[in-house]
């Protein structure tokens, strides 16, 4: 209830199983489409909102562990496809082969660093269409300085909270509206 939802159970009788109903309420983002089917139809409203999900291909590349399998399973259960790596060279070989929606790569990694491996996603045929994420320790507008230099769209400073992922991984989401 207070999420602004509800929750049911029925049940036939002893033996007979039983039924959990859980609902919650979706966020709701205006779509292009809705907004046309307002503007031909005449109305300003639609009569239910719409509810959008758009799964992200994510790449995370963190030298840490517990980063990765904790933002992996948390990304994988809002519904997103995660890929992970933990090295500096072979993460930004793979970004570049499986070009991923957003790629959050943290900037201190073995091998190279996460600045060096934004420049070569960036360097690669269609680098400038990922959507590249520093995320650092370190904050501070020289170290966001160098973050963009290097070719990241968006710096976060470690630990990033949960809303700021959900909101950095549906960007490309907003931007194509």
């Amino acid at each position: 209830e207070l999420h602004g939802g509800r929750v049911t159970a029925r049940s036939d009788g002893d033996g007979q199983g039983s039924d959990f109903v859980v609902l919650l309420p979706l966020a709701t983002v205006p779509q292009p489409q809705a907004a046309l089917q307002r503007s031909l139809h005449g109305t300003s409203e639609l009569s239910s909102p719409v509810a959008v999900f758009t799964k992200q291909r994510i790449f995370i590349l963190d030298d840490s562990e517990d980063v990765l399998f904790t933002l992996k399973a948390f990304l994988e259960h809002l519904g997103h496809e995660v890929l992970i790596e933990a090295d500096g060279i072979s993460g930004a070989a793979r970004i570049i082969e499986l070009r991923p929606d957003v790629a959050l790569i943290d900037v201190g990694l073995p091998g190279i660093d996460g600045y060096e491996v934004a420049r070569r996603v960036r360097a690669a045929p269609g680098g400038d269409a990922l959507h590249l994420v520093a995320v650092s320790g370190y904050g501070g507008e020289e170290v966001k300085a160098r973050a963009l230099a290097a070719g990241f769209d968006l710096h976060l400073i470690k630990p990033v909270e949960v809303e700021e992922i959900k909101r950095v991984v549906s960007i490309r989401v907003r931007q194509c509206e």
